[in-house]
């Protein structure tokens, strides 16, 4: 009700996220470049603290950038897709199977996985341009709903 009187909008809740998918080409530390990578590491957010992620291994006909919409994917089922950039062109195809995408400057895989746990990882989205061209801002602290 205060919201209606001020004339401000709450904010709307994250996504409920479990299974969440990091872009990790060198299975070390995360990708500069989702599009292109063929390696993910993928953490089952409701199991134990320190579980190991799933590594998944795409062939190169399987990376996002040749993304097909009428055709499965290794990745579907998956909540949430972080990377270190993410075209828009890739975030709108995965949108579409219901993954969301976010941005993040940190590398560490364990570190992403602990400040998105609690709600502390630092990251943004990818946009157009207003100019039709690609860039990404808007940093933003995500918080998981599980």
């Amino acid at each position: 009700m205060l919201a209606l009187i001020l004339g401000t909008r709450a904010k709307p809740a994250p996504p409920p996220v479990r299974w969440l998918a990091l872009a990790c080409q060198n299975r070390h530390s995360l990708s500069p470049h989702a599009g292109r990578c063929r390696h993910f590491l993928i953490f089952d957010l409701a199991a134990p603290a320190g579980s190991e992620p799933q590594r998944l291994d795409l062939s190169p006909q399987q990376s996002l950038f040749a993304l097909q919409a009428d055709a499965a994917h290794p990745l579907d089922g998956v909540d949430m897709l972080i990377a270190r950039s993410i075209g828009v062109g890739i975030r709108d195809k995965l949108a579409l199977r219901g993954i969301h995408t976010r941005v993040t400057e940190e590398a560490d895989p364990q570190r992403i996985v602990q400040g998105f746990l609690a709600g502390s990882l630092i990251t943004r989205a990818a946009e157009a341009s207003p100019a039709g061209g690609r860039r990404q801002r808007g940093l933003a602290c995500m918080t998981p709903a599980l």
